[in-house]
């Protein structure tokens, strides 16, 4: 990969190139803005937007070739390009992973919120998208939970708004760490902003967490255990960074490791959650400090 990373930020038409082809790509399109990243944080935000500029004049004439609307190519450069160039852009300013991803959970809590007070009927919005789990669950013989979803439309409705910001934040957040690893690959010695392995989201975030799950349980408030529930999603990171530093450490072998990623699109949910439980309980106990007493 190093050599990868050294030809993608050796001339610049390699990045325009790179940017244009892999933004081509029908399904991992997401690889576009980890070129983005990497070309940001090795060149410089100006470089990295004029790279993105030719990219996009480079896409145009093929996009009228293939019949393209001419509105589905500077969207998808929007969705694609714009969050990874804003969060490489502060990742460079402030020079701290850990900082840049705090933040990033502020903005993906913000912008939940914000969707929340704009869409005023979610019911409505989300209905569609609870019509087709219904019938995934029918369709695959659960009957009940299908059920339990029908009947209850406003709090999945909710659920799903929590889940959309999750899934969106997860994205984006996993470009920028996969960009930020490439341009470690490369050693040019303009600084480092931090090991993944060592990322903690803080006792902040897993205050305000407690918080938010007391303050909607005593007030009624679904949308505040909504925020709980969102804010409880992001330590799965913090516990796969974890499990990435007690591979690093020895205390893991490494087909451990690669059994957590191998078993991640199997047993999604479940490892989700147990990532982020050990995530969770690591923001507070900090279990990299007691490993590392009990190495010494």
């Amino acid at each position: 990969m190093q050599g990868i990373a050294a030809w993608l930020v050796a001339r610049p038409q390699n990045g325009v190139l790179a940017l244009a082809g892999t933004l081509l790509l029908p399904a991992p399109q997401f690889t576009s803005g980890v070129v983005l990243v990497l070309l940001v944080l090795a060149l410089g935000k100006r470089s990295a937007a004029l790279a993105a500029l030719f990219a996009g004049l480079l896409l145009l004439p093929m996009a009228l070739l293939v019949g393209v609307p001419l509105t589905s190519l500077p969207t998808i450069m929007v969705v694609v390009w714009l969050p990874m160039y804003l969060s490489a852009a502060f990742l460079a300013a402030s020079r701290s992973l850990p900082m840049t991803l705090q933040v990033s959970v502020l903005v993906m809590v913000a912008g939940v919120l914000v969707f929340n007070a704009v869409v005023v009927d979610q019911v409505a919005f989300w209905q569609p998208v609870l019509d087709t789990a219904v019938e995934l669950w029918r369709q695959n013989g659960m009957q009940e939970q299908a059920a339990v979803i029908a009947s209850q439309p406003e709090v999945f409705a909710e659920l799903a708004a929590v889940m959309a910001g999750w899934s969106i934040w997860t994205v984006y957040v996993v470009g920028l760490l996969w960009g930020y690893w490439l341009f470690s690959q490369l050693k040019t010695g303009n600084g480092e902003f931090g090991h993944f392995q060592n990322l903690n989201f803080g006792r902040v975030i897993a205050m305000t967490l407690v918080l938010a799950i007391g303050l909607g349980l005593l007030f009624g408030a679904n949308w505040l255990t909504n925020i709980a529930l969102l804010l409880m999603g992001v330590f799965w990171l913090q516990g796969l960074a974890l499990v990435h530093w007690m591979q690093a450490k020895g205390l893991l072998p490494i087909f451990a490791l690669i059994a957590v990623y191998v078993l991640l699109p199997v047993l999604h949910v479940v490892l989700i959650m147990a990532l982020a439980f050990v995530g969770y309980t690591d923001a507070w106990f900090d279990y990299r400090r007691r490993f590392a007493k009990k190495q010494t």
